[in-house]
């Protein structure tokens, strides 16, 4: 089963330049946890999430930007990568989503651990169900040195 079979499409973005509660009311209006970010081209420029929200609106003013509060350096897929590689990148890393790029850094899509664990049913495969069993036993543990995507080298980014 490949991320394509699986992501949740159309995204829900938006911009850097939004405000913390633009970005809020557009999670509660499409009932996302998660909105990516992306440039005046139309690329990923980073991640917010319902965490990032409330911990910025709880620390800073709520007119505050998304820029100031979003993930910049997001672990990826392609469209073409298997379910059992999403799996591995997120449990490496600890994250819940990963957004999908196509071409020119274009989301063209966002897999949430619920997305794979509904394809891993629906697939019947016992290794996916594997694989998202330990991506979730991975993601729940405490967080792991390395398991930062700042601290991820560029050739596993790109």
């Amino acid at each position: 089963m490949l991320a394509s079979d699986v992501m949740t499409r159309p995204i829900v973005t938006c911009a850097p330049t939004d405000t913390l509660v633009t970005a809020a009311q557009r999670m509660a209006r499409h009932h996302v946890g998660a909105l990516v970010v992306i440039d005046a081209n139309g690329a990923l420029a980073g991640l917010i999430t319902d965490r990032d929200l409330c911990l910025a609106i709880a620390a800073a003013d709520p007119d505050g930007t998304v820029a100031a509060a979003m993930t910049a350096v997001v672990i990826w897929v392609r469209p073409e990568q298997t379910v059992e590689q999403v799996a591995h990148l997120m449990a490496k890393h600890q994250v819940h989503r990963v957004p999908v790029l196509g071409t020119d850094r274009v989301a063209v899509g966002m897999i949430s651990l619920s997305d794979l664990a509904v394809g891993a049913c629906e697939n019947g495969k016992r290794r996916d169900r594997v694989a998202i069993a330990r991506t979730l036993a991975a993601i729940r543990g405490p967080r792991r040195a390395g398991a930062d995507p700042a601290t991820t080298p560029q050739a596993l980014r790109d």
